[in-house]
C-alpha cells in the first residue's frame, strides 16, 4: 500500500503553480530542491506579513492534497517542521539521535559536510505542504506596527484564515485540491480554532477543506493533570510506592491539590534529573557556556518542571500557555536547534527564501506577545463543535512525550469522538526483507472518521524522531487508505 502512495518520486508537474517571483531556485549548501519550493509573504492584514513556504507535491501536484503545517509554542516557527521534521531537505543531523551530546558538537551520526541533507520521508512525497510562520512576529513574519505583535488564540486563527485566503488567490490551481490543516504541540489550539473558522466561512473559503491533523497536541487541563502521574509511572520515572502514595494522597485532585499532594509532586519532580521534556528517554542538549554559574542555571532550566506544570493546570488554558511560553523563549530547552538557526540567518538563505524585507533575526521561538483573548477556554468543546461539519480527523501522539502525553490525547479524543468503531489495535509500517513489518503504534477509530494513533517510541516531535512511521500514518490518512 505504501508503494501505491509513493508511486514515483520522479514524477514532476510541468505546470507551474504560481508566480515565479516566489520560486526558490536553489537552497544554499544543498542546490536545487528535490521538489519545487515557493517562499514569500502572505498578507493577513494590510500591515501583517506572514512568511510561508510551499513545497509542491512530488506526485500529481495538481490533484494531491494540500496540507497546512503549524508549529506550536505559542510563538514557534513552522520552519522547524520544514527543516527538522518533514521537509524535503532537513538540517543534516535532524533525524540522527539528538540531544545526547553535551559539548555543543554535532551528533556523531550527522552529515558534517553539508548543512542540509535529503529527507527520504518528506511529506511532499504524498501532498503539497504549506508551512506558515505565525503569529505575526514569529520567524520571518513581521509587521512595522508594534501592536500587530500582540496576539491571542482568536486573533491568530483570524490572521491565519486571512493568510489562507491570500494563499489561494495566489495559487488558484490548488483551490479544488483536498485541503487539511495540521500542526504540532500548541498547534493543538491553532488547528481546531482555525479549522472552525474555515468551516464557518463556508463557500467563501478559497480551499476545499476536508479535515485536520493534530500531532502531540494540547487539549484541556483536567485531562492533562490526571494523566501525568500515570504516564511517568508507566515509563519507570517513579517507584510503585511513590505512585501509590501520590494516588492515595492526591485522590485525583491535581487541579487544586492539598499541601501533602504538592509535597509528593515536588518529590516526583526531583526524580526527573536532566529529563528532556520532549522525550522521556532523551537527555537534554546543553549548549556550551562560558561560566559555571550559567551552566548550572541551564541545568536547572532543563529539568522538566512537573510541579510547575501541575500548578499551571489550575489556572486553566491561559495559565498553562503562559508557563510554557516562559519555558520556551528563543532557545527551546533540551533541543539542539543551533545548526538550523545559523543556517536560516545567513544572507544567502534569506535571499533564497525571498525574506530580505523582514527585519527579524530568525529564532525557533519568540517574537510575539501572546495574550488571552478569552474566546476558546476548552479545546474539547471546539472539537465537539467541529463534528457537525464531519471532518476527517487524525490525532497522533508519540508515546514517549511527557509534555503532551498520549494518555492526555487519548482521553481528550474519547470525549469528542462519536462512539468507538474499532478499539485500540496495533498499526504497522515498513516491510523490508530483513525485519519485516514494524510496530508503528496503536490505533483507535471512532465513527465519523476520527482516528487516534500513538507513535511507538516517538517523543514530542514525532515526525522528526520516527519519520518513516509518521509519514506512513499521515500518507494513509490523507489518501483514505486503511491504517
Amino acid at each position: 500500500m505504501l508503494n501505491l502512495l509513493l508511486t514515483s518520486v520522479l514524477v514532476r508537474s510541468s505546470v507551474p503553480l504560481a508566480d515565479n517571483a516566489d520560486l526558490v531556485t536553489s537552497l544554499p549548501g544543498y542546490g536545487s530542491p528535490p521538489s519545487p519550493i515557493y517562499s514569500g509573504f502572505l498578507d493577513a492584514t494590510p500591515t501583517k506579513k506572514l512568511h510561508y513556504v510551499l513545497v509542491q507535491a512530488e506526485v500529481s501536484p495538481t490533484t494531491a492534497p494540500v496540507v497546512l503545517w503549524l508549529n506550536g509554542g505559542p510563538g514557534c516557527s513552522s520552519l522547524e517542521g520544514f527543516f527538522y521534521e518533514h521537509g524535503p531537505v532537513v538540517v543534516s543531523d535532524a533525524h540522527a539521535p539528538p540531544n545526547i551530546n553535551f559539548d555543543g558538537g554535532a551528533s556523531s551520526n550527522s552529515n558534517n559536510t553539508a548543512p542540509l541533507v535529503n529527507n527520504p520521508w518528506s511529506w511532499s512525497k504524498t501532498a503539497s505542504i504549506l508551512y506558515l510562520e505565525g503569529p505575526c512576529g514569529v520567524g520571518f513574519s513581521y509587521s512595522k506596527v508594534q501592536s500587530d505583535l500582540t496576539n491571542g488564540d482568536n486573533q491568530t486563527a483570524t490572521d491565519n484564515l486571512m493568510a489562507l485566503e491570500a494563499f489561494f488567490n495566489k495559487y488558484p490551481t490548488l483551490k479544488s485540491n483536498p485541503f487539511y490543516v495540521s500542526g504540532e504541540s500548541y498547534g493543538g489550539v491553532y488547528v481546531p480554532t482555525l479549522s472552525l473558522k474555515i468551516y464557518q466561512a463556508g463557500t467563501s473559503f478559497g480551499g476545499n477543506m476536508q479535515g485536520y491533523l493534530v500531532g502531540n497536541g494540547v487539549f484541556d487541563d483536567a485531562e492533562a493533570a490526571s494523566t501525568t502521574v500515570p504516564f511517568l509511572y508507566g515509563h519507570g520515572m517513579m517507584s510503585t510506592a511513590m505512585h501509590d502514595a501520590i494516588v492515595s494522597t492526591c485522590k485525583g485532585n491535581y487541579i487544586n491539590p492539598s499541601d501533602a499532594c504538592n509535597t509528593l509532586l515536588n518529590k516526583a519532580s526531583d526524580m526527573l534529573v536532566d529529563t528532556n521534556g520532549y522525550d522521556i528517554y532523551r537527555t537534554c542538549y546543553h549548549p556550551p557556556s562560558s561560566s559555571a554559574a550559567s551552566e548550572q542555571q541551564q541545568v536547572v532550566e532543563h529539568k522538566w518542571p512537573l510541579a510547575k506544570m501541575m500548578q499551571a493546570y489550575r489556572e486553566g488554558h491561559s495559565g498553562r500557555r503562559d508557563a510554557v511560553r516562559q519555558w520556551l523563549r528563543e532557545s527551546v530547552p533540551c533541543i539542539n536547534s543551533v545548526k538550523g538557526t545559523a543556517y536560516l540567518n545567513t544572507p544567502a538563505v534569506r535571499a533564497a527564501l525571498h525574506v530580505e524585507e523582514s527585519p527579524n533575526t530568525w529564532a525557533i521561538c519568540g517574537g510575539v506577545n501572546y495574550t488571552d483573548d478569552g474566546v476558546y477556554p476548552s479545546m474539547i468543546a471546539v472539537h465537539k463543535q467541529l463534528q457537525q461539519y464531519k471532518p476527517n480527523v487524525l490525532v497522533y501522539n508519540g508515546d514517549a512525550d511527557p509534555g503532551c502525553n498520549y494518555l492526555w490525547a487519548e482521553a481528550s479524543v474519547a470525549k469528542f469522538g462519536v462512539d468507538m468503531e474499532a478499539p485500540w489495535k496495533p498499526w504497522v509500517y515498513g516491510a523490508d526483507s530483513n525485519v519485516g513489518e514494524q510496530l508503528g503504534g496503536y490505533l483507535t477509530t471512532y465513527f465519523g472518521n476520527v482516528l487516534f494513533a500513538t507513535v511507538h517510541g516517538a517523543g514530542h516531535m514525532s515526525p522528526q524522531w520516527r519519520p518513516e512511521a509518521v509519514f506512513t500514518l499521515v500518507s494513509k490518512f490523507l489518501h483514505g487508505a486503511p491504517i
